[in-house]
């Protein structure tokens, strides 16, 4: 309800098609990376026997390369925009597809090295998707709506993780295992990258009507 209440009070944002498309692939974000929070430091304890000071030790690493990602997401981004206004979003959608095979792999590892190496390269890469999306995000909106569009965003993170328990799978780690419960996850990275591209086709037109607005 605290959803609909905050786009019926912004009509004007709702309207934006590249803002529609990002709130729902946030969705899948939020029910995507949200468990996953509280999933790794779970995994590496039941299958590796880690104990907290290693767990941090890795979530530290995997931090600082998402950290690097950022850096060259941002770099890169003038340069994809020059190739064409569709072409950040697209950058978006592919990273955030990408994670979800990653997530697969890290279930499937059987070694703590490779679990690792793995867990790296994703969030490397994961880093990437920042400085894109965010940028779109400022171009397509309003100027006196810009703050609030971004707000709207993290709403539909929260709405993302009230689909994944309505789903049913906050039992999977409990029912199935915890491999199984990361493999669980895998869905909602890859349809919301899906989503994050479609938002591509109409990034020109919204910025042309932000600019003229």
């Amino acid at each position: 309800m605290i959803i609909f209440a905050a786009l019926w009070l912004v009509p004007s944002l709702w309207s934006i098609k590249t803002l529609r498309r990002t709130m729902l692939a946030s969705v899948f974000f939020g029910a995507g990376v949200i468990p996953l929070a509280a999933y790794l430091p779970l995994f590496f304890e039941r299958e590796f026997g880690l104990g907290p000071f290693a767990r941090g030790l890795i979530g530290a690493a995997n931090a600082g390369c998402t950290f690097i990602g950022v850096q060259q997401g941002g770099k890169l981004t003038p340069g994809w925009f020059a190739k064409g206004m569709h072409v950040p979003m697209q950058r978006v959608g592919m990273v955030l597809a990408v994670v979800g095979p990653g997530l697969v792999l890290t279930a499937a590892s059987p070694w703590l090295a490779l679990t690792i190496a793995i867990g790296l390269g994703t969030n490397y890469l994961l880093g990437f998707f920042f400085a894109p999306l965010a940028a779109v995000q400022a171009l397509v909106s309003p100027a006196r709506e810009r703050s609030l569009s971004f707000s709207l965003g993290a709403i539909f993170l929260v709405f993302g993780v009230i689909l994944f328990f309505a789903l049913g799978l906050g039992s999977v780690s409990d029912n199935h295992g915890i491999r199984w419960a990361l493999v669980a996850l895998a869905p909602f990275w890859v349809i919301g990258g899906f989503v994050a591209s479609s938002a591509g086709k109409f990034v020109a037109d919204d910025v042309n009507a932000a600019f003229a607005a």
